[in-house]
């Protein structure tokens, strides 16, 4: 479980307006979370988004999920930590997950919603499936 901890809107909470901050305050939890971003596109832009824009643009690549991912997830009293996993040259994009401790075990988050991981299995141990 995270630690005691007040959800931090006040650094992106003067930023939105009234359906972004419902939307963000909906992300309660790290299913719902994986859920938001399971339903957002795969953007295969050479562009990074801070959160705001991921949350804005309703688009992410892995980079762009991840930090949305861990930056809603510290919103909720957890501690991600990023991971950036590198292909092979010329074979793919990095892949970025967002790990975080719940009750003892690691969850992470994951882009289910790229050409490569679109027939992820939810028995890969994402928060989703916990």
């Amino acid at each position: 479980m995270p630690k005691s901890h007040t959800p931090n809107t006040l650094t992106l909470g003067h930023h939105l307006n009234p359906e972004e901050a419902a939307l963000l305050r909906g992300l309660d939890s790290p299913a719902r979370i994986q859920a938001f971003l399971d339903e957002t596109p795969y953007s295969p832009e050479d562009r990074n988004r801070c959160p705001l824009n991921v949350l804005r643009d309703r688009q992410a690549h892995y980079l762009d999920g991840a930090l949305f991912a861990a930056a809603a997830l510290e919103r909720l009293g957890y501690s991600p930590r990023l991971v950036d996993l590198f292909p092979e040259p010329g074979m793919d994009d990095d892949h970025v997950l967002a790990i975080f401790k719940r009750g003892g075990a690691l969850g992470q988050w994951q882009n289910r919603t790229s050409p490569a991981c679109a027939t992820a299995s939810p028995s890969t141990g994402d928060c989703a499936s916990w």
